[in-house]
């Protein structure tokens, strides 16, 4: 699990989010992240959570390369979306992006690593962030 944070300034003045600052856990590095969480995405919903992520992506060329097989869309009761994936050599997995505590449950966290994640979501709720969790998984999330 990997949290991505997004800022809610100029949300409501211009109804765009930025991205802050990412927390990686497990990923090689932000990108990484970025691309996770832009493949849990849809360009063409037009979301403001989709478009800041996507924008994040330094590699356009790399996205292009996986194709969604699945796609289910966020919704305020499952607080997520997620999406099964395909690579350029047929191998797939799946990536989610959501609430925290709902990605951290898909996730599997426990313990110690749990108690972390739990500690930076809350720290950035503190400085007035909204966490954005994303998870990728290799089998079913």
């Amino acid at each position: 699990m990997d949290i991505l944070c997004s800022d809610k300034t100029g949300t409501l003045t211009q109804n765009r989010l930025t991205l802050g600052e990412i927390q990686k856990f497990h990923a090689r590095d932000t990108q990484e992240v970025l691309l996770a969480a832009a493949l849990a995405s849809r360009e063409e919903n037009r979301d403001a959570i989709d478009e800041a992520v996507l924008e994040g992506v330094t590699d356009k060329e790399r996205l292009a390369t996986f194709r969604q097989t699945t796609f289910v869309p966020f919704d305020p009761i499952r607080k997520c979306t997620e999406a099964t994936i395909q690579d350029a050599s047929g191998s797939t997995f799946q990536v989610a992006k959501g609430a925290p505590q709902v990605i951290m449950e898909m996730a599997g966290l426990t313990g110690n690593m749990q108690a972390h994640a739990q500690q930076v979501v809350d720290t950035l709720a503190e400085q007035g962030y909204r966490a954005l969790a994303v998870a990728r998984k290799e089998s079913d999330i």
